[in-house]
């Protein structure tokens, strides 16, 4: 038998009883704009283009963490907070001292 824990509160989730929620996170890394080029500037990054484009045929494994996949189990206590408020703008649990 399969045991299931809430990644957030750490209680064990009774499948059979409740709930199980699987949240998946995929995170992108974005490049940001590029700086206007002038024409050799340009001739140069066309070549490197087409050189990346042949780069892509044959993916390295470097390539492959570009993106970063987060999988969760949450209870339905959990899911609830998270589905109000996914990015924690709100919380206070962050759990500072007042000095």
């Amino acid at each position: 038998m399969i045991h299931y824990t809430c990644d957030r509160c750490q209680r064990k989730i009774e499948t059979e009883q409740e709930t199980l929620y699987q949240l998946r996170i995929e995170i992108d890394s974005v490049a940001p704009p590029e700086p206007a080029l002038d024409a050799d500037e340009q001739a140069a990054r066309e070549f490197l283009d087409l050189d990346e484009t042949i780069d892509d045929l044959n993916p390295s494994a470097e390539e492959a963490t570009d993106r970063t996949p987060l999988s969760f189990d949450l209870c339905h206590e959990c899911f609830t907070r998270y589905s109000q408020d996914p990015l924690g703008l709100n919380s206070s649990e962050l759990g500072f001292s007042k000095n």
